[in-house]
């Protein structure tokens, strides 16, 4: 056994050692440690390591100071970050140059424990990572980006094999509060109606997720000009406004997306399928994974090579010091509940990080809109007596002021794009008056009540993203759609002055809605692997309730 110890010491210093001489020699792996690349944002990477194992037979600690790594034996004082390992054999499995072991599922099994701060154990992951395999896995990186063939098709007859051949059981007749529909559950219809749901629908299924760096990247360039902490002059930043602010400038900087097919203005994500990331809470888990991700036995996501830069130069060190899980350990001394919650390997990835389980208050932005709420804000902040409620109310109309310049955005690119549509063409000519249809939902809505069921899901689903955009999705949901947008439906067909119009509301309302709920599923959420083997891995995942009783206990059942 005494053998077996000292032969470990010597490998893990060995292994150091060349990781130590590689930041040496390869000026762009020294960049982990210290970038002052022209653009970017400037760091250097201070901390200093120590590896242990429980018995403390086993000791080895490493500096990083000056974009420089040095290591030795023995403790250190005040440590950054100490790796605690079970045994002699769990310490060699981390550093294997074949298969090294993952810190977090190592945590999971007991073979490791951390204390300090999480995101230099996802940082020295990284540099592991890129020792080994770096410059091979960006060079297919950047081909991945340039080689369209690598997208995956869809295959329509892979799927022909299992028809809806239970379509026609749901036949049923009306009851309850139905008041339009002969039956209620559309059965006399089927996705083949709906070709453009179809193709989106499909796209959903073959398009891997991608990560998208829009989010992040847009949140750490406006604290970088404007200031985290403190602003530019040295005073300390009020943590309300600053998060509205910062809310505002994403929503108003970010790309307008109008997909060729869409009813529906804007996405979560800049990309077909896109992978959110909230820095501020656990996307840095991902750190080590930026270079394998695409490898994943379990939801693999495409990535870019230029993003891995912009995560890995710009966005997680920015973060390392500033996320919801080290501001905790710091301010609070490393509490007991998340030194549970590190042993446990933050087992549900999301749940200490987010707004969970909520639905937004739909029925006021649909019956008031955004410009009445961010008047009462106003003149709420006018009346409040302390500066934290007159902070408050400000941060409220700047965070709304943020969804208006974000649906203006929008609406200038669907004119843009209609603009350049043909009345000649009928196909053109078509697409056409769905842009134009289009602008005007987003010139009323959110800023003014919905007065459609076109305008009442523009102002949610515009709202929906907002809120992606704002905390990460875990559990956020959309509550009682059914209540919320049967008025707007019924004021519709009251409209409708015969059989074929009332046919044509009908046919609509379905395609309005049903890529409002594909428009949902346009993103995923960001867990690392050890997610996909605690829980299997997840969608974005929003509950919907369904019939039931309305607010006053009378049973409910839509259209």
């Amino acid at each position: 056994m005494k053998t077996g110890k000292l032969a470990t010491t010597a490998y893990v210093s060995a292994i150091l050692r060349a990781m130590s001489l590689y930041f040496r020699l390869s000026p762009e792996f020294r960049r982990n440690l210290a970038d002052e690349k022209p653009g970017h944002y400037k760091y250097v990477f201070n901390a200093r390591f120590i590896f242990r194992t429980r018995d403390d037979s086993i000791q080895i600690h490493v500096i990083f100071a000056g974009g420089k790594m040095q290591v030795g034996r023995g403790m250190l004082a005040n440590p950054d970050l100490t790796f605690t390992f079970k045994s002699p054999q769990g310490m060699r499995k981390l550093f294997s140059p074949t298969r090294p072991g993952d810190p977090l599922i190592m945590m999971l099994e007991n073979e490791l424990s951390i204390e300090g701060n999480v995101m230099y154990l996802a940082k020295f992951g990284h540099f592991s990572k890129e020792m080994s395999a770096g410059k091979k896995k960006r060079k297919l990186l950047a081909q991945n980006k340039t080689n369209p063939n690598l997208t995956i098709r869809y295959n329509p007859e892979a799927r022909s094999a299992h028809p809806l051949s239970h379509r026609a059981s749901l036949e049923s007749r009306p009851h309850d509060q139905v008041q339009v529909l002969t039956e209620p559950f559309l059965s006399r219809y089927s996705l083949e109606d709906f070709p453009r749901l179809k193709s989106v629908r499909e796209r959903l299924y073959v398009n891997p997720g991608e990560i998208c760096t829009e989010r992040p990247r847009l949140l750490t360039e406006y604290f970088l000009k404007h200031g985290f902490e403190r602003d530019a002059d040295g005073r300390e930043r009020d943590p309300e406004i600053r998060q509205a602010e910062a809310l505002h400038y994403i929503l108003s900087h970010r790309q307008p997306v109008i997909r060729d097919s869409d009813l529906l203005a804007g996405t979560s994500t800049s990309k077909e399928v896109g992978v959110l990331l909230f820095p501020e809470f656990g996307a840095g888990l991902l750190w080590p994974e930026l270079l394998n991700i695409d490898e994943r036995p379990l939801n693999p996501y495409r990535i870019a090579a230029e993003d891995i830069d912009i995560l890995n130069y710009e966005v997680f060190p920015f973060w390392t010091g500033r996320n919801v899980m080290e501001y905790t350990r710091k301010k609070y001394g490393n509490p007991r509940c998340q030194q549970l919650d590190d042993r446990w390997v933050l087992y549900f990835s999301w749940k200490p990080h987010a707004v969970s389980h909520t639905i937004p208050n739909f029925p006021m932005i649909l019956s008031r809109g955004l410009r009445d709420i961010i008047s009462e804000a106003g003149e709420k902040e006018k009346q409040a007596k302390t500066e934290e409620k007159r902070n408050f109310y400000r941060a409220m109309q700047i965070a709304q002021q943020g969804v208006l310049a974000y649906a203006a955005n929008l609406k200038e690119k669907a004119g843009q794009m209609a603009a350049a549509l043909s009345d000649a063409n009928p196909g053109e000519a078509r697409r056409k008056r769905e842009l134009e249809e289009m602008a005007a939902a987003l010139a009323r809505v959110p800023a003014y009540p919905a007065r459609t069921l076109r305008e009442a899901v523009n102002s949610i689903w515009l709202s929906w993203v907002a809120l992606h955009m704002e905390n990460m999705n875990a559990g956020l949901s959309l509550g009682r759609l059914d209540q919320w947008l049967q008025p707007y439906f019924l004021q519709d067909m009251a409209k409708a002055n015969s059989e074929a119009e009332k046919e044509e509301v009908i046919r609509q309302s379905i395609e309005l809605v049903g890529s409002f709920f594909l428009k949902c599923a346009d993103h995923l959420p960001a867990s690392p692997d050890i997610g996909n083997r605690l829980f299997g891995g997840s969608s974005s995942d929003q509950a919907l309730t369904l019939g039931g009783v309305d607010g006053r206990g009378k049973a409910w059942s839509a259209t």
